[in-house]
């Protein structure tokens, strides 16, 4: 029914974690619409236990417990129009129009999207090669917004990990662990190493 998305997980970008929020809305919102008319085919567990003549009853209710979830989730999660446009700006310059974006990237984003080039790098590498590949000296202050958005902190698994690896370590067992060892023990779990045997 609702595909889960995993806000856990390794190298995770705001840009994908925002595009997981909005897609949950537009399903909250088609199932409110639809259970609003009894109809209950994303429900398959409540259209085989709810005798047919009430699915248009509970349907309402159900709609507007929807309804509630939908209202808590705006209230919440509120991006800003710049905030939006920005993401936007990163995810795709290609397709955002040059006049919406701040006034110093206008024109970078113009000569971004004239050239074929980079519009065919965006199309088949990473978010991360893509902005890599552009030049330093002509596309400066975007490059800067793309750091900048990438360095949002996009997802708790390096926290969740950090902590993992600190209780796995510094437990009863090992008390005479001291917090130098236990610095080295973070350093070295942390340390992305691919030996070439």
């Amino acid at each position: 029914m609702i595909s889960t998305f995993n806000f856990r997980e390794k190298n995770q970008l705001i840009l994908q974690m925002c595009a997981a929020v909005k897609a949950f809305k537009m399903k909250l919102k088609l199932f409110r619409n639809q259970l609003s008319k009894g109809e209950m085919c994303h429900f398959p567990t409540c259209a085989q236990r709810i005798p047919q003549h009430k699915h248009a009853e509970l349907g309402e209710k159900y709609a507007k417990r929807m309804n509630l979830l939908t209202e808590e989730f705006d209230r919440r999660l509120i991006l800003s129009k710049d905030d939006d446009i920005q993401l936007k700006l990163i995810e795709d310059p290609f397709s955002v129009d040059p006049e919406e974006v701040p006034g110093d990237l206008q024109l970078e984003v113009n000569e971004l999207q004239s050239s074929a080039i980079y519009r065919n790098k965006h199309r088949e590498s990473s978010l991360w090669d893509f902005y890599k590949s552009l030049d330093d000296e002509k596309y400066k202050n975007l490059i800067e917004v793309a750091l900048k958005t990438f360095s949002i902190f996009g997802s708790t698994y390096i926290c969740e990990q950090t902590f993992s690896i600190m209780n796995m370590n510094k437990n009863k067992q090992r008390s005479s662990l001291t917090d130098d060892h236990l610095e080295d023990i973070m350093k070295i779990s942390h340390f992305k190493y691919d030996p070439r045997i």
